[in-house]
Order: C-alpha cells, then structure tokens, then sequence
C-alpha cells in the first residue's frame, strides 16, 4: 500500500487481516473522508508543525492563535485574566530555565530562575518556613506589639521591606512574647544587616542553648550573635520540651556596632519540608493604584503635601486651618437632592449642578488647588496607567495576582512532596 496520507499511514500498521472499511475501524483510527480521530489528531498536529516551520519555529515569538495551540499543545501554564501573550511566555521561560544548572528544581536553580526574571538579586529562598506567622507586627510596619528599650528604634533607614525597621545602635533591645505548643520545633526567621544578638527565653525563666547535636534549655543567660555586612535572612531554632508553654524573643545590640532588623517571623516547623521565595521591589504603593515597579524608573510622583489648599468661604484658600475649610454656609445652604454636588464658593447659592466639573472648586473666582497638584494647576495630576504596576514590562497588576502567578510556577519546578510559599514583598523608595 503506498502511504501517501496520515491515514494511508495508520492503516498500513495494521494486517490486512483487519478490515478497514468496518464502522469501529473508521470513525476510531482512520477512513476515506479523513474523519478518523487518530487520522485527525494528527492531520492537525501536522499542519500545527508546517505553522512553526513556515512563520514562527519560536514559540517565544508567536502571539494569538498559534500561540493558544502551542500552549495547548504541551505546557501546563494557565492563561488568567490579566495574562497577556508577553506575561504568559514571560511565565513559560521560568520552566525552562537552566543557565547551566546541573540540577533542576534544587535551591540554587530555583534562586538563579527568580532572579533571572525579576531582573534582581533581591531573592531569597528560605527553609523552614509558613504561611502563618506567631509574631505581631513582625514587619514593623505598625510600631506596636514590640516592647523597646532605649537605643532600639523604629527608623526608616533601618527598612529591609515596607517603610520601618529597627535599629540598634550599640545599645537597646527589642522583645515580644508569644504563646506555643510544648513538644515542638519552631524557627525564627529574620532579616538583617551589621550585627545583632537573639536570646530565646521560656515561660519557666530558661534560656535557649543551641549548642550540641539538638540543643537545650538551660538556666544561664545566652545570646547567640548574627551578624552581616548586606541584608542577608537568618534563622535559629528551638524545641520545647513539656513545660514550654510561651517564649519571649528577644534582640539585643553587639558592643560596639549597628544593626539592622526587620521582617521577623516564627513558625511552627510543619511535618512536611517547606520553604519560601522572598522577592523584595524597590517601589512605592500607594492605596488607589498597588503598583508594584522592579527598577528605578518607577513612575509614581511621592505626594507633595506642602502644596495642598484648601477651599473655604471667604476671600481667600485657607492653607492650614482645618478647623474652617470647606464647609456649606449654614444659613444659605441649599437642599442637597440626586444628581446635584455641593461647591463651596462665594454667594447665597452653595449648590451646582453636576454639569458644571469645570466650574467646582472655585472660591469667588479663585480657584483652589486640588490635593496632589502643582501649584498654579487646577486639576489632579494625570498618570500614566500605561507605565503602572509593571514588572519587567510585563503588565501584571496588583501584588495578590503577581503572587498566585508565580506560586502557580513554584508549584511545578519545587520538588515532589515540599511546600513552597511566595512572598513578593515592596521596599518603599528614598523620596529626594
């Protein structure tokens, strides 16, 4: 039999014993009318392969349909709906990614995979870890929970991520106490720069001795030292024994240097190996927008209060008095009824109708600086939505989204049987 067809192929394979002109035969493997299933998977299999070798043999530049039934075809990547063809192969590299690593899926793959597509060597991969933190504002972000005593402060510079962190400044500690379960492994993870000291203290006054094979409570005072000249991640750990009902973590100053602490975490050590990849974004976020920008080019202006007026009656913008701005005149204050905004300006008539955006904020005919404008500019400063919430140009917006993408890779490349968690974490930017 020549084969001249797919379907002249798969009939060739078979003995000419079988009939191939019965129903079953047909509509399963192959027929005249090319309608078979097996003769049509690979009918369209074929001309999916003349595709790629005619416009794109690239997966990475084919975009639309080719794409779709590329993507169909073998990767196990979801398209969500703020996926665009650039974010999903953005995705899709990060499972093929070696750069000469020998072993795929191990620690240090997974930390060159992450860098590589972040653009940034702000990665972390740390064991142990959990979803659930035992520590009260372990970020410092709030600036309560902790107990400080002098020389430890809350300071911006001291910032690993957010906006606060904590320094020591050859003097001060810092302290928290936190109930756990006795029998258990816990870890303290936490992040620092220069030199600090940690002292694990429990309920019945005895100290964390992680010296030996496991380690153990003893009476005397002991403090282990950390210490590192870039942000780097630490971790110790503990085992409670039956009397641990809660312990007090305790950082301390080094004689003699500064340090550095933020984003403090204690878990309970799960039964299965857990870790997590920490990426931190220098950027600025603000509560209308939740941009997230990777390099230095972030487009967002840092809010100018300086320059806000306010509107009031009278002659002239007041600029600090709160306790007179913006209000309705009492005695001529009109009925304010559906679609119809109240203006604050000179007159017997404190109402305008919603038409009239061009003539809202004046007062007398001067107009009133709205909030996040330049001065002599009556309007909100525009923004570039275009260039917001980018992520090395791939438009993925809002920090939850970026998570669940790349948790999404984790869980294919991370080793059978180990949990992973992905912490995309934002240092907020100097302002100048």
């Amino acid at each position: 039999m020549a084969v001249n067809t797919v379907g002249d192929f798969i009939k060739s394979v078979f003995p000419t014993l079988i009939n191939k002109k019965k129903s079953v035969f047909s509509a399963l493997f192959a027929n005249d009318s090319k309608t078979g299933t097996i003769e049509t998977i690979f009918n369209e299999l074929e001309e999916t392969r003349k595709v790629w070798e005619i416009d794109s043999a690239n997966i990475y530049n084919q975009t639309g349909e080719q794409l779709e039934k590329t993507l169909a075809l073998f990767s196990v990547l979801e398209r969500v709906n703020s996926d665009t063809d650039h974010t999903i192969l953005a995705r899709l590299r990060l499972l093929f990614y070696r750069n000469g690593d020998k072993v795929w899926g191990d620690k240090w793959n997974i930390l060159n995979l992450f860098k590589t597509f972040f653009n940034s060597e702000n990665v972390w991969l740390i064991n142990n870890t959990d979803d659930e933190n035992l520590l009260i504002n372990g970020d410092f972000e709030n600036q309560d929970a902790w107990v400080l005593t002098d020389g430890a402060s809350y300071e911006r510079e001291a910032r690993f991520e957010g906006t606060t962190g904590i320094l020591f400044n050859s003097s001060g500690t810092l302290e928290q106490t936190v109930n756990v379960n006795a029998k258990t492994v816990y870890f303290l993870h936490f992040f620092l720069k220069g030199n600090v000291r940690v002292k694990i203290t429990d309920n019945n006054g005895r100290y964390w001795i992680p010296e030996g094979y496991t380690g153990a409570w003893g009476n005397t005072e002991h403090w282990t030292s950390f210490a590192s000249n870039d942000w780097c991640n630490r971790s110790m750990f503990f085992i409670n024994d039956s009397r641990v009902s809660s312990v007090t973590v305790t950082f301390g100053y080094e004689t003699g240097h500064f340090g550095f602490v933020d984003y403090v975490r204690l878990n309970k050590k799960t039964k299965a190996s857990t870790f997590s990849l920490i990426a931190v974004f220098e950027g600025t976020t603000t509560d209308d927008t939740a941009n997230l920008a990777p390099g230095t080019n972030d487009p967002i202006v840092a809010h100018d209060y300086d320059h806000m007026m306010y509107g009031s009656p009278g002659n002239a913008d007041a600029t600090q008095d709160a306790q007179g701005v913006s209000y309705l005149d009492d005695e001529n204050t009109a009925a304010i009824t559906e679609d119809v905004s109240p203006t604050v300006h000179g007159g017997n008539s404190d109402v305008e109708p919603m038409e009239g955006y061009d003539n809202m904020t004046y007062l007398d005919e001067q107009k009133a600086l709205a909030p996040d404008s330049p001065v002599g500019y009556d309007g909100h400063k525009t923004v570039d939505y275009e260039k917001m919430s980018y992520f090395d140009n791939a438009f993925l917006f809002g920090r939850g989204g970026l998570k669940e993408l790349y948790q999404g890779i984790m869980d294919i490349v991370q080793p059978a049987g180990v949990t992973s968690f992905i912490e995309l974490l934002t240092r907020e930017t100097d302002v100048q």
